[in-house]
């Protein structure tokens, strides 16, 4: 009896957004998509793409306790961390500067039948990032599947903590300004 009551309590809390998935809060990760194996970079600011990751700091982020995920490397954004935007009125994903009273900068991380396996859900919108085209990231209406074409809504976190000289900043090279970008 008390192992059903715990358990009924611990649902209702992670339904309640109380209970986050482990993922270290203000830790800079590397967030990559299950499907494509491109990461998030913050080097094509303000649009957010998805490169394979050489590890540069443009690769790294933050997921913040008021659930906004911020850029770790603040030299693209003019000297402020930015936050992953998802636009009422477009598709694509942006790095906009943080403000706590709008929902479209927060973000729930689902967790995935997958172990280590996310959607990364907007709170404002309810749609979630895919990567399913190149470099392209975008928002798309959540697919409660673990394969098939909706594993480009499926990220996972990698690299918890860069070591000491681990990121560095490269400069944007002119293939991926020109869009090739693989």
């Amino acid at each position: 009896m008390i192992y059903l009551t715990l358990s009924i309590c611990f649902i209702s809390l992670c339904f309640l957004g109380l209970v986050r998935p482990q993922i270290s809060l203000g830790t800079p990760v590397k967030i990559t998509n299950y499907g494509s194996g491109n990461a998030l970079s913050s080097q094509s600011y303000p649009a957010v793409w998805a490169f394979k990751a050489k590890g540069s700091a443009n690769f790294a982020w933050v997921y913040n306790s008021d659930g906004t995920i911020t850029n770790y490397d603040s030299s693209t954004t003019g000297g402020t961390r930015g936050c992953l935007t998802d636009p009422y009125g477009g598709q694509y994903i942006y790095l906009e500067p943080c403000n706590a009273t709008n929902s479209f900068r927060s973000w729930e991380l689902v967790k995935s039948k997958r172990n280590g396996i996310y959607q990364l859900k907007n709170f404002g919108s309810h749609t979630c990032l895919s990567n399913d085209v190149k470099w392209i990231v975008k928002k798309q209406d959540c697919r409660n599947a673990d394969d098939g074409p909706h594993i480009y809504q499926q990220w996972s976190k990698i690299s918890a903590v860069p070591r000491a000289g681990e990121l560095t900043m490269k400069p944007l090279r002119s293939d991926v300004a020109a869009g090739s970008g693989d």
